[in-house]
Protein backbone atom coordinates (compact mmCIF):
# COMPACT_ATOMS: atom_id res chain seq x y z
CA UNK A 1 0.00 0.00 0.00
CA UNK A 2 1.43 3.50 -1.01
CA UNK A 3 0.38 6.52 0.80
CA UNK A 4 -0.32 9.56 -0.90
CA UNK A 5 2.08 12.98 -0.03
CA UNK A 6 0.17 14.92 2.03
CA UNK A 7 -0.22 18.81 2.10
CA UNK A 8 -1.92 20.62 5.51
CA UNK A 9 -4.71 22.70 6.04
CA UNK A 10 -6.09 24.51 9.39
CA UNK A 11 -9.38 22.71 11.35
CA UNK A 12 -10.97 22.53 14.07
CA UNK A 13 -9.78 24.19 17.14
CA UNK A 14 -6.32 25.39 15.40
CA UNK A 15 -5.15 21.73 14.55
CA UNK A 16 -3.76 21.07 11.41
CA UNK A 17 -5.44 18.15 8.85
CA UNK A 18 -3.17 16.92 6.06
CA UNK A 19 -5.01 16.56 3.03
CA UNK A 20 -3.48 14.80 -0.36
CA UNK A 21 -2.65 16.04 -3.77
CA UNK A 22 -5.92 16.42 -4.93
CA UNK A 23 -7.25 18.63 -2.18
CA UNK A 24 -9.03 15.68 -0.15
CA UNK A 25 -8.44 14.30 3.32
CA UNK A 26 -6.18 11.79 3.50
CA UNK A 27 -7.25 8.38 4.91
CA UNK A 28 -5.13 6.28 7.23
CA UNK A 29 -2.56 3.79 6.16
CA UNK A 30 -4.31 0.49 8.15
CA UNK A 31 -2.06 -1.26 10.17
CA UNK A 32 0.11 1.37 10.93
CA UNK A 33 1.25 0.55 14.82
CA UNK A 34 3.31 3.24 16.97
CA UNK A 35 5.06 2.75 20.10
CA UNK A 36 4.24 5.50 22.16
CA UNK A 37 5.88 5.06 24.99
CA UNK A 38 9.30 4.59 23.23
CA UNK A 39 8.50 8.36 20.74
CA UNK A 40 7.58 10.24 24.31
CA UNK A 41 11.24 8.60 25.89
CA UNK A 42 12.60 10.87 22.58
CA UNK A 43 10.29 13.60 22.62
CA UNK A 44 10.99 14.05 26.32
CA UNK A 45 8.70 11.71 28.45
CA UNK A 46 8.18 14.72 31.10
CA UNK A 47 9.37 17.88 29.25
CA UNK A 48 7.83 21.50 29.42
CA UNK A 49 4.13 20.41 27.14
CA UNK A 50 3.30 17.82 30.14
CA UNK A 51 4.04 19.90 32.83
CA UNK A 52 2.25 23.05 30.72
CA UNK A 53 -0.81 20.65 30.03
CA UNK A 54 -1.32 19.32 33.84
CA UNK A 55 -0.87 22.53 35.13
CA UNK A 56 -3.61 23.98 32.70
CA UNK A 57 -6.12 20.88 33.68
CA UNK A 58 -5.38 21.79 37.14
CA UNK A 59 -8.97 22.97 37.30
CA UNK A 60 -10.06 19.86 36.06
CA UNK A 61 -9.65 18.33 39.23
CA UNK A 62 -10.32 21.82 41.16
CA UNK A 63 -14.00 21.72 39.00
CA UNK A 64 -15.12 18.48 40.64
CA UNK A 65 -13.68 19.29 44.08
CA UNK A 66 -15.77 22.84 44.30
CA UNK A 67 -18.58 21.20 42.92
CA UNK A 68 -18.84 18.66 45.58
CA UNK A 69 -17.68 20.63 48.78
CA UNK A 70 -20.19 23.57 47.75
CA UNK A 71 -23.01 21.89 48.92
CA UNK A 72 -21.70 21.87 52.26
CA UNK A 73 -22.42 25.52 53.03
CA UNK A 74 -24.80 26.07 49.95
CA UNK A 75 -26.96 23.89 52.25
CA UNK A 76 -25.73 24.51 55.56
CA UNK A 77 -27.69 23.17 58.63
CA UNK A 78 -28.32 26.18 61.01
CA UNK A 79 -29.86 25.79 63.90
CA UNK A 80 -33.30 26.53 64.53
CA UNK A 81 -35.82 26.38 67.32
CA UNK A 82 -39.48 26.97 67.65
CA UNK A 83 -39.93 30.37 69.76
CA UNK A 84 -41.65 30.67 73.16
CA UNK A 85 -44.44 32.77 72.58
CA UNK A 86 -45.37 33.40 75.89
CA UNK A 87 -42.35 35.13 76.39
CA UNK A 88 -43.36 37.51 73.32
CA UNK A 89 -40.79 35.46 70.51
CA UNK A 90 -41.57 35.33 67.27
CA UNK A 91 -39.78 34.03 63.87
CA UNK A 92 -39.68 37.68 62.58
CA UNK A 93 -38.68 39.85 65.70
CA UNK A 94 -36.38 37.19 67.43
CA UNK A 95 -32.60 36.11 67.21
CA UNK A 96 -31.45 32.74 67.75
CA UNK A 97 -29.29 33.63 70.48
CA UNK A 98 -29.46 36.96 72.52
CA UNK A 99 -26.02 37.58 72.35
CA UNK A 100 -24.87 35.56 68.78
CA UNK A 101 -20.59 36.33 69.18
CA UNK A 102 -20.49 34.14 72.79
CA UNK A 103 -23.38 32.08 71.36
CA UNK A 104 -25.63 32.80 74.63
CA UNK A 105 -29.19 31.78 74.81
CA UNK A 106 -31.82 34.68 75.82
CA UNK A 107 -32.15 34.54 79.81
CA UNK A 108 -35.46 32.92 79.89
CA UNK A 109 -34.24 29.64 78.12
CA UNK A 110 -31.21 29.21 80.40
CA UNK A 111 -33.41 29.49 83.04
CA UNK A 112 -35.90 26.72 81.56
CA UNK A 113 -33.84 24.16 79.55
CA UNK A 114 -30.61 24.75 82.31
CA UNK A 115 -27.59 25.78 79.89
CA UNK A 116 -26.91 23.24 77.91
CA UNK A 117 -29.90 24.54 75.92
CA UNK A 118 -29.87 21.82 72.97
CA UNK A 119 -29.33 18.66 74.92
CA UNK A 120 -33.18 19.03 75.90
CA UNK A 121 -35.14 20.82 73.49
CA UNK A 122 -36.02 20.07 70.26
CA UNK A 123 -35.35 21.77 67.21
CA UNK A 124 -39.38 21.60 65.61
CA UNK A 125 -41.20 21.19 69.16
CA UNK A 126 -43.38 23.61 71.42
CA UNK A 127 -43.67 22.91 75.12
CA UNK A 128 -47.62 24.15 76.33
CA UNK A 129 -49.62 23.61 79.62
CA UNK A 130 -53.28 23.44 79.75
CA UNK A 131 -53.46 26.73 81.43
CA UNK A 132 -50.72 28.15 78.25
CA UNK A 133 -52.82 31.69 78.27
CA UNK A 134 -52.99 32.56 81.60
CA UNK A 135 -49.01 32.35 82.28
CA UNK A 136 -46.53 35.36 82.39
CA UNK A 137 -43.03 34.49 80.63
CA UNK A 138 -41.80 34.28 84.46
CA UNK A 139 -44.48 31.98 85.42
CA UNK A 140 -44.01 29.49 81.87
CA UNK A 141 -40.51 29.29 82.11
CA UNK A 142 -40.51 28.22 86.08
CA UNK A 143 -43.10 25.92 85.23
CA UNK A 144 -40.74 24.18 82.59
CA UNK A 145 -37.92 24.58 84.82
CA UNK A 146 -39.47 22.42 87.33
CA UNK A 147 -42.13 20.41 85.75
CA UNK A 148 -41.12 19.81 82.10
CA UNK A 149 -42.57 16.65 81.83
CA UNK A 150 -45.88 17.46 82.16
CA UNK A 151 -46.15 19.74 79.24
CA UNK A 152 -47.82 19.21 76.24
CA UNK A 153 -45.53 18.97 72.91
CA UNK A 154 -46.65 19.60 69.66
CA UNK A 155 -44.71 20.95 66.56
CA UNK A 156 -44.28 24.61 65.33
CA UNK A 157 -44.76 25.54 61.44
CA UNK A 158 -41.44 25.91 59.55
CA UNK A 159 -42.17 29.60 58.95
CA UNK A 160 -42.37 30.20 62.38
CA UNK A 161 -38.98 28.99 63.18
CA UNK A 162 -36.66 31.21 64.20
CA UNK A 163 -32.66 30.31 62.80
CA UNK A 164 -29.04 31.05 63.80
CA UNK A 165 -27.66 33.20 61.15
CA UNK A 166 -24.69 33.71 62.78
CA UNK A 167 -23.15 31.41 59.84
CA UNK A 168 -24.96 31.83 56.93
CA UNK A 169 -27.25 34.54 56.39
CA UNK A 170 -29.36 32.16 53.69
CA UNK A 171 -29.21 28.22 53.11
CA UNK A 172 -30.64 26.38 50.78
CA UNK A 173 -32.26 24.00 53.67
CA UNK A 174 -34.24 26.85 54.60
CA UNK A 175 -35.86 28.52 51.22
CA UNK A 176 -36.78 24.69 50.60
CA UNK A 177 -37.87 24.40 53.83
CA UNK A 178 -34.88 21.19 54.41
CA UNK A 179 -36.42 21.15 57.72
CA UNK A 180 -38.40 19.49 61.02
CA UNK A 181 -40.29 16.39 59.06
CA UNK A 182 -38.32 17.62 55.38
CA UNK A 183 -34.85 17.38 56.79
CA UNK A 184 -34.27 14.28 55.14
CA UNK A 185 -34.82 16.02 51.90
CA UNK A 186 -31.48 17.86 52.15
CA UNK A 187 -29.47 14.13 51.80
CA UNK A 188 -31.87 13.30 48.66
CA UNK A 189 -30.36 16.07 46.98
CA UNK A 190 -27.25 16.03 48.12
CA UNK A 191 -27.36 12.37 47.28
CA UNK A 192 -28.23 13.12 43.34
CA UNK A 193 -25.32 14.93 43.03
CA UNK A 194 -23.22 11.74 43.97
CA UNK A 195 -25.91 9.80 41.92
CA UNK A 196 -25.11 12.35 38.08
CA UNK A 197 -21.13 11.37 39.23
CA UNK A 198 -21.99 7.62 39.46
CA UNK A 199 -23.65 7.68 36.29
CA UNK A 200 -21.75 10.44 34.53
CA UNK A 201 -18.37 7.96 35.77
CA UNK A 202 -19.88 4.62 33.09
CA UNK A 203 -21.08 7.34 30.54
CA UNK A 204 -18.58 10.27 29.92
CA UNK A 205 -16.22 7.46 30.87
CA UNK A 206 -17.69 5.54 27.63
CA UNK A 207 -17.94 8.32 25.42
CA UNK A 208 -14.77 9.62 26.00
CA UNK A 209 -12.90 6.25 25.07
CA UNK A 210 -14.91 6.08 22.01
CA UNK A 211 -15.03 9.79 20.74
CA UNK A 212 -12.21 11.19 22.53
CA UNK A 213 -10.98 12.55 25.87
CA UNK A 214 -10.83 16.07 24.81
CA UNK A 215 -14.55 16.01 23.49
CA UNK A 216 -15.49 14.62 26.98
CA UNK A 217 -13.83 17.01 29.18
CA UNK A 218 -15.19 19.93 26.85
CA UNK A 219 -19.18 17.91 27.38
CA UNK A 220 -18.39 17.51 30.74
CA UNK A 221 -16.99 21.42 31.51
CA UNK A 222 -20.91 22.63 29.72
CA UNK A 223 -22.55 20.36 32.20
CA UNK A 224 -21.25 21.26 35.14
CA UNK A 225 -21.24 24.98 34.81
CA UNK A 226 -24.64 25.63 33.27
CA UNK A 227 -26.50 23.12 35.24
CA UNK A 228 -24.54 24.51 38.48
CA UNK A 229 -25.43 27.94 38.04
CA UNK A 230 -29.28 27.15 37.16
CA UNK A 231 -29.53 25.58 40.70
CA UNK A 232 -28.49 29.30 42.07
CA UNK A 233 -32.16 30.44 40.09
CA UNK A 234 -33.88 28.52 43.39
CA UNK A 235 -36.03 26.46 40.75
CA UNK A 236 -38.88 23.62 42.01
CA UNK A 237 -37.48 21.05 43.53
CA UNK A 238 -37.46 18.68 40.94
CA UNK A 239 -35.95 21.10 38.50
CA UNK A 240 -33.25 21.10 41.04
CA UNK A 241 -33.05 17.47 41.42
CA UNK A 242 -32.75 17.01 38.28
CA UNK A 243 -29.92 20.06 37.38
CA UNK A 244 -27.79 18.48 40.37
CA UNK A 245 -27.16 14.92 38.54
CA UNK A 246 -26.24 17.18 35.37
CA UNK A 247 -23.94 18.54 37.76
CA UNK A 248 -22.27 15.78 39.30
CA UNK A 249 -22.00 14.22 35.54
CA UNK A 250 -20.40 17.25 34.73
CA UNK A 251 -18.07 17.70 37.42
CA UNK A 252 -16.48 13.64 37.71
CA UNK A 253 -16.79 13.64 33.93
CA UNK A 254 -14.20 17.03 33.43
CA UNK A 255 -12.17 15.12 36.12
CA UNK A 256 -11.87 11.67 35.07
CA UNK A 257 -10.96 13.21 31.24
CA UNK A 258 -8.70 15.51 32.35
CA UNK A 259 -6.90 12.91 34.18
CA UNK A 260 -6.88 10.70 31.96
CA UNK A 261 -5.05 12.84 28.85
CA UNK A 262 -1.95 13.94 31.91
CA UNK A 263 -1.28 10.28 32.54
CA UNK A 264 -1.62 9.06 28.35
CA UNK A 265 0.98 11.87 28.11
CA UNK A 266 3.64 10.46 30.12
CA UNK A 267 5.71 7.21 30.28
CA UNK A 268 4.99 4.80 34.23
CA UNK A 269 8.54 6.24 35.25
CA UNK A 270 7.18 9.55 35.54
CA UNK A 271 3.77 9.11 36.08
CA UNK A 272 3.49 9.69 40.04
CA UNK A 273 5.13 12.52 39.83
CA UNK A 274 2.02 13.73 37.52
CA UNK A 275 -0.25 12.44 39.29
CA UNK A 276 1.20 14.29 42.16
CA UNK A 277 1.40 17.46 40.15
CA UNK A 278 -2.13 17.36 38.75
CA UNK A 279 -3.63 16.56 42.64
CA UNK A 280 -2.81 19.71 43.37
CA UNK A 281 -6.11 21.12 41.47
CA UNK A 282 -7.89 18.99 44.10
CA UNK A 283 -6.39 21.25 47.07
CA UNK A 284 -7.11 24.16 44.81
CA UNK A 285 -10.88 23.57 44.21
CA UNK A 286 -10.67 23.03 47.90
CA UNK A 287 -9.21 26.66 49.03
CA UNK A 288 -11.31 28.30 46.20
CA UNK A 289 -14.48 26.79 47.86
CA UNK A 290 -13.52 27.25 51.67
CA UNK A 291 -12.36 31.05 50.93
CA UNK A 292 -15.86 31.98 48.91
CA UNK A 293 -17.92 30.16 51.65
CA UNK A 294 -15.95 31.79 53.99
CA UNK A 295 -16.97 35.08 52.48
CA UNK A 296 -20.31 34.52 50.45
CA UNK A 297 -22.44 33.93 53.02
CA UNK A 298 -26.07 33.77 50.48
CA UNK A 299 -26.50 30.53 49.12
CA UNK A 300 -27.99 31.53 46.04
CA UNK A 301 -24.56 34.04 45.15
CA UNK A 302 -22.06 31.20 46.36
CA UNK A 303 -23.85 28.99 43.95
CA UNK A 304 -23.15 31.32 40.96
CA UNK A 305 -20.08 32.64 42.17
CA UNK A 306 -18.60 28.91 42.06
CA UNK A 307 -20.08 26.97 38.85
CA UNK A 308 -21.11 30.06 36.42
CA UNK A 309 -17.02 31.35 35.93
CA UNK A 310 -16.49 27.08 35.00
CA UNK A 311 -17.91 28.02 31.92
CA UNK A 312 -14.16 29.50 31.17
CA UNK A 313 -12.74 26.01 30.73
CA UNK A 314 -14.64 25.52 27.38
CA UNK A 315 -11.20 27.35 26.16
CA UNK A 316 -9.68 24.18 26.74
CA UNK A 317 -10.93 23.17 23.08
CA UNK A 318 -8.13 25.23 21.96
CA UNK A 319 -5.40 25.11 24.72
CA UNK A 320 -5.70 20.53 25.59
CA UNK A 321 -4.78 18.39 23.14
CA UNK A 322 -6.25 14.82 22.47
CA UNK A 323 -4.57 12.22 23.80
CA UNK A 324 -2.35 10.85 21.31
CA UNK A 325 -1.77 7.84 23.03
CA UNK A 326 -6.01 7.30 22.42
CA UNK A 327 -5.35 8.45 18.70
CA UNK A 328 -3.05 5.46 18.24
CA UNK A 329 -4.90 3.03 20.22
CA UNK A 330 -7.82 4.05 17.69
CA UNK A 331 -5.55 3.84 14.36
CA UNK A 332 -5.65 7.63 13.51
CA UNK A 333 -2.06 7.90 13.79
CA UNK A 334 -1.81 11.24 11.48
CA UNK A 335 -3.48 13.18 14.14
CA UNK A 336 -1.54 11.67 16.94
CA UNK A 337 1.88 12.46 14.63
CA UNK A 338 0.64 15.93 14.48
CA UNK A 339 0.69 16.40 18.24
CA UNK A 340 3.55 14.20 18.48
CA UNK A 341 5.37 17.10 16.91
CA UNK A 342 3.85 19.93 18.94
CA UNK A 343 4.94 18.15 22.43
CA UNK A 344 8.55 17.20 20.89
CA UNK A 345 8.57 21.14 19.10
CA UNK A 346 7.97 22.57 22.79
CA UNK A 347 10.19 20.23 24.40
CA UNK A 348 12.98 21.18 22.58
CA UNK A 349 13.30 17.57 21.05
CA UNK A 350 13.53 17.25 17.30
CA UNK A 351 10.38 15.14 15.91
CA UNK A 352 10.85 11.20 15.82
CA UNK A 353 10.23 10.45 12.34
CA UNK A 354 12.74 7.66 12.58
CA UNK A 355 10.07 5.80 15.09
CA UNK A 356 7.22 5.69 12.64
CA UNK A 357 6.72 2.53 10.95
CA UNK A 358 6.81 3.78 7.41
CA UNK A 359 4.13 4.09 5.45
CA UNK A 360 5.32 2.73 2.11
CA UNK A 361 5.28 -0.64 3.81
CA UNK A 362 2.70 -3.34 3.64
CA UNK A 363 2.25 -4.73 7.21
CA UNK A 364 1.01 -8.25 7.37
CA UNK A 365 -2.17 -9.46 7.92
CA UNK A 366 -1.68 -10.25 11.69
CA UNK A 367 -0.39 -6.69 12.42
CA UNK A 368 -3.07 -5.82 10.95
CA UNK A 369 -5.51 -7.65 12.70
CA UNK A 370 -4.20 -7.08 16.16
CA UNK A 371 -4.77 -3.72 15.47
CA UNK A 372 -8.34 -4.41 14.71
CA UNK A 373 -8.78 -5.76 17.83
CA UNK A 374 -7.65 -3.92 19.78
CA UNK A 375 -9.89 -1.28 18.52
CA UNK A 376 -12.72 -3.37 18.70
CA UNK A 377 -11.95 -4.75 22.78
CA UNK A 378 -14.86 -4.39 25.10
CA UNK A 379 -14.82 -3.99 28.97
CA UNK A 380 -17.24 -6.63 29.44
CA UNK A 381 -14.39 -8.76 27.00
CA UNK A 382 -12.02 -7.96 29.26
CA UNK A 383 -14.13 -9.25 32.79
CA UNK A 384 -13.80 -12.93 30.53
CA UNK A 385 -9.88 -13.02 32.01
CA UNK A 386 -10.23 -14.42 35.64
CA UNK A 387 -7.27 -12.71 36.82
CA UNK A 388 -8.88 -9.04 35.26
CA UNK A 389 -12.34 -9.77 37.01
CA UNK A 390 -10.91 -10.56 40.26
CA UNK A 391 -8.52 -7.15 40.26
CA UNK A 392 -11.76 -5.38 38.97
CA UNK A 393 -13.83 -6.44 41.98
CA UNK A 394 -11.20 -5.66 44.13
CA UNK A 395 -10.56 -1.81 42.44
CA UNK A 396 -14.37 -1.53 42.93
CA UNK A 397 -14.30 -2.52 46.88
CA UNK A 398 -11.59 0.21 47.08
CA UNK A 399 -13.78 2.90 45.18
CA UNK A 400 -16.31 2.04 47.14
CA UNK A 401 -14.96 2.22 50.53
CA UNK A 402 -12.79 5.10 50.07
CA UNK A 403 -15.45 7.49 48.61
CA UNK A 404 -17.73 6.81 51.07
CA UNK A 405 -14.95 7.68 53.83
CA UNK A 406 -14.29 10.97 51.67
CA UNK A 407 -17.84 12.03 51.47
CA UNK A 408 -18.79 10.77 54.79
CA UNK A 409 -16.01 12.60 56.29
CA UNK A 410 -16.34 15.91 54.81
CA UNK A 411 -19.85 16.43 55.37
CA UNK A 412 -19.86 15.32 58.99
CA UNK A 413 -16.70 18.36 59.52
CA UNK A 414 -19.32 20.72 60.53
CA UNK A 415 -20.94 19.02 62.79
CA UNK A 416 -17.50 18.24 64.80
CA UNK A 417 -17.12 20.18 68.16
CA UNK A 418 -15.95 23.78 67.10
CA UNK A 419 -16.14 26.27 65.18
CA UNK A 420 -17.76 24.92 61.58
CA UNK A 421 -15.72 26.92 59.17
CA UNK A 422 -12.22 26.03 61.14
CA UNK A 423 -13.06 22.75 61.07
CA UNK A 424 -13.58 22.79 57.85
CA UNK A 425 -10.78 24.52 56.72
CA UNK A 426 -8.68 22.02 58.54
CA UNK A 427 -10.26 18.61 57.42
CA UNK A 428 -9.30 20.45 53.79
CA UNK A 429 -6.25 21.25 54.28
CA UNK A 430 -5.42 17.58 55.14
CA UNK A 431 -5.68 17.16 51.14
CA UNK A 432 -1.97 18.95 50.17
CA UNK A 433 -0.03 16.67 52.82
CA UNK A 434 -1.96 13.48 51.47
CA UNK A 435 -0.61 14.63 48.14
CA UNK A 436 3.05 14.44 49.26
CA UNK A 437 2.31 11.44 51.43
CA UNK A 438 1.39 9.47 48.65
CA UNK A 439 4.21 10.59 45.93
CA UNK A 440 7.07 9.61 48.93
CA UNK A 441 5.23 6.60 50.23
CA UNK A 442 4.86 4.71 46.41
CA UNK A 443 8.17 5.19 45.33
CA UNK A 444 9.09 3.11 48.21
CA UNK A 445 6.54 0.60 48.77
CA UNK A 446 4.36 0.54 45.39
CA UNK A 447 1.09 1.12 45.03
CA UNK A 448 -0.21 -1.87 46.66
CA UNK A 449 1.37 -1.93 50.01
CA UNK A 450 0.91 2.38 49.75
CA UNK A 451 -3.10 1.73 49.35
CA UNK A 452 -3.73 -0.94 51.57
CA UNK A 453 -2.05 0.38 54.88
CA UNK A 454 -3.80 4.18 54.29
CA UNK A 455 -7.12 1.97 54.06
CA UNK A 456 -6.53 0.50 57.50
CA UNK A 457 -4.96 3.15 58.64
CA UNK A 458 -7.71 5.41 57.60
CA UNK A 459 -10.54 3.20 58.75
CA UNK A 460 -8.81 2.54 62.32
CA UNK A 461 -9.28 6.06 62.74
CA UNK A 462 -12.39 6.65 61.23
CA UNK A 463 -13.50 4.15 64.09
CA UNK A 464 -11.98 6.02 67.13
CA UNK A 465 -13.39 9.81 65.53
CA UNK A 466 -16.67 7.97 65.50
CA UNK A 467 -16.29 6.78 69.04
CA UNK A 468 -14.89 10.22 70.12
CA UNK A 469 -18.13 11.94 68.65
CA UNK A 470 -20.35 10.04 70.95
CA UNK A 471 -18.41 11.21 73.84
CA UNK A 472 -17.08 14.80 75.43
CA UNK A 473 -13.51 13.85 73.74
CA UNK A 474 -13.55 16.85 71.33
CA UNK A 475 -10.19 17.30 70.75
CA UNK A 476 -9.93 13.25 69.82
CA UNK A 477 -12.97 13.41 67.35
CA UNK A 478 -11.28 16.11 65.22
CA UNK A 479 -7.70 14.73 65.26
CA UNK A 480 -9.20 10.98 64.28
CA UNK A 481 -11.10 12.52 61.85
CA UNK A 482 -8.16 14.64 59.97
CA UNK A 483 -6.14 11.80 59.88
CA UNK A 484 -9.04 9.93 58.08
CA UNK A 485 -9.25 12.66 55.86
CA UNK A 486 -5.73 13.12 55.35
CA UNK A 487 -6.01 8.80 54.35
CA UNK A 488 -8.95 9.16 52.27
CA UNK A 489 -7.44 12.48 50.57
CA UNK A 490 -4.22 10.35 50.06
CA UNK A 491 -5.89 7.11 48.65
CA UNK A 492 -7.50 9.18 46.35
CA UNK A 493 -4.56 10.58 45.02
CA UNK A 494 -3.42 7.20 44.14
CA UNK A 495 -6.13 5.32 42.96
CA UNK A 496 -6.91 6.85 39.80
CA UNK A 497 -3.56 6.13 39.15
CA UNK A 498 -3.63 2.69 40.37
CA UNK A 499 -6.59 1.62 38.11
CA UNK A 500 -5.59 3.35 34.99
CA UNK A 501 -2.33 1.46 35.18
CA UNK A 502 -3.98 -2.38 35.51
CA UNK A 503 -6.40 -1.62 31.99
CA UNK A 504 -5.80 -1.71 28.28
CA UNK A 505 -5.42 1.69 26.56
CA UNK A 506 -9.06 0.93 25.01
CA UNK A 507 -10.84 0.58 27.63
CA UNK A 508 -9.15 2.62 30.02
CA UNK A 509 -11.12 5.50 30.66
CA UNK A 510 -14.42 2.97 30.68
CA UNK A 511 -12.42 0.70 33.38
CA UNK A 512 -11.48 3.70 35.28
CA UNK A 513 -15.05 5.21 34.82
CA UNK A 514 -16.66 1.78 35.72
CA UNK A 515 -14.87 1.97 39.31
CA UNK A 516 -15.74 5.67 39.86
CA UNK A 517 -19.50 4.20 38.74
CA UNK A 518 -18.97 2.00 42.30
CA UNK A 519 -17.18 4.50 44.42
CA UNK A 520 -19.86 7.44 43.83
CA UNK A 521 -22.73 4.17 45.00
CA UNK A 522 -20.59 4.21 48.08
CA UNK A 523 -20.89 7.88 48.53
CA UNK A 524 -24.33 8.18 48.24
CA UNK A 525 -24.67 5.15 50.78
CA UNK A 526 -22.80 7.44 52.95
CA UNK A 527 -24.99 10.12 52.70
CA UNK A 528 -27.99 7.42 53.58
CA UNK A 529 -25.79 5.88 56.52
CA UNK A 530 -25.67 9.78 57.75
CA UNK A 531 -29.22 9.14 59.18
CA UNK A 532 -27.35 6.15 61.80
CA UNK A 533 -26.12 9.06 63.73
CA UNK A 534 -30.11 9.51 65.05
CA UNK A 535 -29.87 5.88 66.43
CA UNK A 536 -25.93 5.78 67.60
CA UNK A 537 -23.74 9.35 66.88
CA UNK A 538 -20.36 7.04 65.98
CA UNK A 539 -22.25 4.63 63.76
CA UNK A 540 -21.83 6.32 60.42
CA UNK A 541 -17.81 6.70 60.97
CA UNK A 542 -17.55 3.31 62.79
CA UNK A 543 -19.33 1.43 59.79
CA UNK A 544 -16.94 3.33 57.16
CA UNK A 545 -13.90 2.42 59.27
CA UNK A 546 -14.90 -1.33 59.30
CA UNK A 547 -15.16 -1.25 55.07
CA UNK A 548 -12.08 0.46 54.97
CA UNK A 549 -10.16 -2.39 57.34
CA UNK A 550 -11.90 -5.32 54.69
CA UNK A 551 -10.58 -2.82 51.41
CA UNK A 552 -7.38 -2.72 52.80
CA UNK A 553 -7.10 -5.97 53.64
CA UNK A 554 -8.40 -7.10 49.74
CA UNK A 555 -5.92 -4.56 48.17
CA UNK A 556 -3.04 -7.28 48.99
CA UNK A 557 -4.58 -9.27 46.17
CA UNK A 558 -3.93 -6.69 43.60
CA UNK A 559 -0.60 -7.10 41.17
CA UNK A 560 2.42 -4.36 41.94
CA UNK A 561 2.05 -1.92 38.96
CA UNK A 562 5.23 0.11 40.16
CA UNK A 563 7.95 0.42 37.19
CA UNK A 564 5.55 -1.23 34.59
CA UNK A 565 4.82 0.07 31.30
CA UNK A 566 0.56 1.30 30.46
CA UNK A 567 -0.39 -1.91 28.88
CA UNK A 568 -2.06 -1.55 25.65
CA UNK A 569 -3.89 -4.89 25.19
CA UNK A 570 -5.35 -7.38 27.33
CA UNK A 571 -2.18 -9.47 27.14
CA UNK A 572 -0.34 -7.18 28.40
CA UNK A 573 -2.90 -6.27 31.29
CA UNK A 574 -2.55 -10.17 32.07
CA UNK A 575 1.41 -9.59 32.41
CA UNK A 576 0.59 -6.72 34.45
CA UNK A 577 3.19 -7.29 38.07
CA UNK A 578 4.47 -10.94 36.88
CA UNK A 579 7.63 -8.91 35.45
CA UNK A 580 8.13 -6.14 37.63
CA UNK A 581 11.45 -5.65 39.21
CA UNK A 582 10.13 -3.33 42.16
CA UNK A 583 11.66 -3.89 45.15
CA UNK A 584 9.58 -2.40 48.52
CA UNK A 585 11.42 -0.44 51.21
CA UNK A 586 13.95 0.37 48.77
CA UNK A 587 15.04 3.51 46.98
CA UNK A 588 13.20 3.26 43.56
CA UNK A 589 12.77 6.44 42.62
CA UNK A 590 13.56 5.46 38.75
CA UNK A 591 11.52 3.06 38.56
CA UNK A 592 8.08 4.49 40.22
Amino acid sequence: MICKPKNTVMGCFGLKKEVSDEGQEEQECPGEILDFDEILDEIGPRGIFQIRTTIILWFCCATLNMTVLSFVFVAFTPRYRCPMTTCGESAATSSFYADSMAQAYPGFLTQAFGSNVLAKIRHCQQYQYPDQDSLTCEEYVQRLATDFDQANVSSCSSSDLIVDDSYVKSSMVIDYDFTCGQAFLKNVINSLYLVGMLVGSFIIGSLSDRFGRLKGLLISVFLVSVAGSLCALKPPLIVLGILRVLCGMGGVGSFICGYVIVVELVTPRYSIQMNMLISIGFAIGSIIVTTLSFLIREWQYLQLAIHAPLIILMSYGFLVPESPRWLISKGRHREAKRIIAQIAKVNGRPEPTHLYNKTNTVHTYHEIRSVEEIEKVSLWEVLNHRPLLLRTLVMMVNWFSVTMSFYGIIFTLTSLAGDPYLNFFLGILTELPGIFLVYFSVRFVGRRINMSFLMTFGGVSCIIAGISMGSNFHLSQRIFAFIAKLCAAAIFNSIFLYTTELYPTNIRNSALGSCSTIGRIGGVSALLLGGLSQIWVPLPLIVYGCIGIVAGFGTLFLPETSGTPLPETIEEALQVGKNSNFKPFRCNASKA
